[in-house]
């Protein structure tokens, strides 16, 4: 098993249609302040190129609380991608993605679905323009908005078919996203279905406006979304921190409110359901951050969501492209399932994480998920313990990292303990 890990240090075993990308990479021409781009041949020729590799071992022992469901996958893969430099403030960016199994199938191992499988395509395929305070990306992209954005844990890149614009900075920006086609980490292929089914819709479209201010020496940024998930539902989301600069271990403090309702046709669509496919969810969160050292974070998060046995999952948040993925922008969220997918009622989370040095960052996180996914069972009552790490390489393996996780995860509505592990390798440049 190892020894196949160790098969991602060599490039064109994870790509066997690029069997020189790790020689060739070193002679890219980068944008340099002899190249001035008078023409789109000088915006091409001053271009950069980027790319990453990455190894992930995933393993899972009775996987989601579904007994001797043992997984165990192990799958390498990326993308190349090449960006114009700039000409007349627009850029266009390519990339290609794939993914190589790289150990044997067993008929009696169960695998990681979206690992499991060989598959490549083209990934990234945009332009983009820049004038002042204003953005406009066109094309096939990332997008980093709340309950769609990038959840970048598996091998091939999640992707959206997307017209993107944004007027402002960092932290002050008008924002509108609209996007009517999808690209699931586990998929090669653009379609206008979602995360949670095959169904398939006009998309989404988003709305956002963020704003930061300064209270005498402190700091409060505030966001609020809109969004509508085309035969779902509608969304409205809220949040904003305020870190009191001056005060002991410079806390920060977070609320969150998430509102959304629809008549969930493409949800009863997909799942044939006569009730519960309409979508009422109210939700609110809490976040402390608190800095003990400089290099030593502590959170606690809080989430309530109300009950609602006549909605979606018994008033759960629904939103289509997150689904069984990840828990998105919540406060309180375990690592190994996603808070919106489990029900209504409270959530908690503690975290500590920090480095040790320059390469090593290290973390552990609690949740506690007092939720149900109807009115008539028990609280799911699960607690999850995850230990993780990080280690960057320097000097000639610059640019090569590892990565781990490991958690186990627990519930009295189930006799058998949830245990996963995720082992990464990636190499950047």
């Amino acid at each position: 098993m190892y020894k196949k890990i160790l098969l991602s240090f060599t490039l064109g075993a994870i790509f066997p249609y690029i069997t020189h990308a790790n020689v060739n990479s070193e002679n890219i021409i980068e944008v340099g302040e002899s190249c001035d781009t008078q023409s789109i041949v000088d915006a091409i020729r001053c271009g950069q190129a980027t790319g990453k590799f990455h190894t992930l071992y995933y393993s899972t022992h009775n996987a989601y609380f579904v007994e001797d469901l043992n997984q165990d996958t192990v799958t390498a893969g990326g993308y190349l991608k090449f960006e114009t430099a700039p000409f007349y403030g627009f850029t266009a960016g390519i990339s290609y993605a794939g993914q190589r199994r790289l150990d044997d199938r067993h008929s009696d191992n169960d695998e990681v679905t979206e690992l499991k499988n060989n598959k490549d395509g083209l990934a990234e395929a945009y332009i983009n323009w820049n004038k002042d305070a204003l953005k406009i990306k066109v094309g096939q992209q990332h997008l980093d908005v709340p309950f769609l954005g990038n959840y970048d844990w598996r091998i091939m890149p999640p992707l959206f078919r997307a017209v993107d614009i944004q007027y402002g900075s960092q932290n002050d920006y008008v924002r509108f996203t609209g996007a009517d086609h999808f690209k699931s980490y586990a998929d090669d292929q653009f379609t206008k279905t979602s995360r949670y089914s095959n169904v398939e819709t006009d998309g989404v479209w988003s709305i956002g406006i963020a704003k930061s201010f300064d209270v005498g020496t402190n700091k409060l940024n505030a966001q609020m979304w809109y969004q509508n998930y085309d035969d779902y539902n509608y969304l409205t989301y809220f949040e904003s921190h305020l870190k009191l600069n001056e005060q002991r271990f410079t806390p920060s403090l977070g609320v969150q409110i998430m509102y959304a309702k629809g008549d969930g046709q493409a949800l009863k669509q997909a799942s044939n359901l006569v009730e519960n496919h309409k979508v009422d969810h109210q939700g609110v969160g809490a976040l402390l951050s608190l800095n003990p050292k400089e290099n030593i974070t502590v959170k606690a998060g809080y989430n309530y969501i109300k009950e609602n046995k006549d909605s979606y999952v018994n008033g759960a948040l629904f939103t289509p492209y997150m689904i069984y993925t990840s828990s998105g922008p919540y406060f309180a969220q375990p690592f190994f399932t996603s808070t919106q997918d489990l029900g209504s009622g409270h959530a908690y989370m503690v975290s500590i994480e920090g480095s040790l040095n320059e390469q090593t960052y290290i973390g552990a996180n609690y949740s506690f998920m007092d939720l149900k996914e109807s009115s008539d069972v028990k609280s799911l009552n699960q607690s999850e313990y995850v230990i993780y790490g990080f280690y960057n390489f320097k000097g000639a393996m610059k640019g090569w990292s590892l990565a781990n996780f490991f958690g186990v995860v627990t519930s009295p509505r189930e006799d058998k303990l949830f245990l996963q592990n995720r082992f990464g390798v990636k190499y950047v440049f």
